[in-house]
């Protein structure tokens, strides 16, 4: 599988409360973001995103689920 497509699984995977960083990352690196009162909607065509954006997507996405797998264990045990 190309790393674009484990980061686009990996970006859907996401819990709601982590998908304000995605936002911030993307209004940062000045995307086109449609907002409605408190709510952001964007659609991420993950093949046009410059190198930078790319990743700093895909580690945050990494810590994401590094954190994520630690807690299972430990939970685990």
């Amino acid at each position: 599988m190309e790393e674009k497509d484990k980061m686009v699984i990996g970006l859907q995977s996401l819990p709601l409360e982590k998908l304000d960083h995605v936002a911030h990352v993307l209004m940062k690196r000045n995307l086109n973001l449609q907002q409605e009162q408190d709510e952001i909607e964007f659609d991420i065509d993950i093949y046009t995103l410059d190198t930078e954006t790319l990743w700093e997507l895909g580690r945050f996405v990494e810590k994401i689920e590094t954190n994520n797998n630690a807690s299972s264990s430990s939970s685990n045990a």
